[in-house]
C-alpha cells in the first residue's frame, strides 16, 4: 500500500500527490469572489443610474 499524506486542509492523499487540488479550490474561490464583486458593481451602477434619471424630473 502506498504511503498516505494528510494535507493541511485535512485531505488524505497519496504520497505522490502534487498539491494541485488546493490551487484549484483557491482558484474557484477567487473566481467566485470576482463574479460576486462584478454583480455587486453592476447592481450599484444600475441603482445610481436609476436615481440619476429620476432626479432629472
Amino acid at each position: 500500500m502506498a504511503p498516505m499524506l494528510v494535507h493541511f486542509l485535512g485531505i488524505v492523499c497519496p504520497a505522490t500527490y502534487d498539491g494541485a487540488m488546493p490551487v484549484v479550490v483557491l482558484e474557484i474561490f477567487f473566481v467566485a469572489l470576482l463574479i460576486a464583486a462584478s454583480i455587486a458593481i453592476a447592481f450599484v451602477s444600475a441603482v445610481v443610474l436609476v436615481k440619476l434619471f429620476k432626479g432629472q424630473r
